[in-house]
């Protein structure tokens, strides 16, 4: 029970300190970089590649993808929160916590359900890819991701670490059972002739065209993500 908390306050305490470094550019940056729907472009551009260099394997796939998601949003919304009951910084800490926009989120925030989606969607997908620039990318957008809440002062760091572990776990545990499926439907990858692709039969040029999109869309969030600031406060 000592250690329990210990480790409470530890989280408290570097909650706190990430959390009271914080600007006018970096409140609009983080805000818009923890939205859905900016991230838009990047999700369909991910459906178009899949779709383009694996039709065979599309519906398992796309499935895949789904079924990741809601398992993540399902353990960490209907199992973690209702069970631990954690009030979330924003409904424990009071004046001490940097809001952006007075947004304090629902009352429970273990574990974050925005780290489990996003970890969750960044390890099956590279998973499917097998491409270390991508996995690098997807990642680190999952970590600015997941930051921002923080940032935003609506969970603990160990609501997303938890989250984000919860998420690779979903991840592996989908990814298995498409293994699984896609070998008892007798489906066999056949390579395009000629083609530079990855392992998993992606072409690279594809992957880089959703690399490209994710930072064009991050190049959007910094460029105007000051001026957008104005609208949230």
């Amino acid at each position: 029970m000592e250690f329990i908390n210990q480790l409470i306050a530890w989280d408290k305490s570097l909650f706190l300190t990430l959390n009271s470094y914080h600007s006018n550019f970096w409140d609009g940056f983080m805000w818009i970089f923890s939205s859905k729907l900016i991230w838009v472009p990047a999700a369909l551009s991910l459906l178009y590649v899949i779709y383009k260099d694996k039709k065979g394997e599309f519906f398992f796939i796309f499935a895949g993808l789904i079924l990741t998601i809601v398992m993540c949003d399902q353990i960490a919304s209907s199992l973690f929160k209702p069970m631990f009951e954690r009030l979330r910084p924003s409904h424990e800490l009071g004046d001490l916590v940097h809001l952006v926009g007075g947004y304090k989120g629902e009352q429970f925030g273990f574990i974050s359900s925005h780290a489990a989606n996003v970890f969750g969607l960044a390890m099956f997908t590279s998973l499917i890819f097998r491409f270390k620039p991508y996995t690098i990318a997807i990642f680190l957008w999952a970590l600015v991701n997941s930051y921002s809440k923080i940032y935003l002062g609506v969970h603990y760091p160990l609501d997303i670490i938890c989250g984000g572990l919860t998420g690779i776990t979903c991840a592996l545990i989908v990814y298995l059972l498409y293994r699984y499926l896609k070998r008892n439907t007798g489906f066999v990858y056949k390579p395009v002739a000629g083609a530079r692709a990855t392992s998993t039969g992606i072409e690279y040029k594809h992957l880089w065209f959703v690399i490209s999109i994710l930072l064009l869309t991050i190049y959007f969030i910094a460029a105007f993500g000051k001026e957008m600031i104005r609208f949230i406060k």
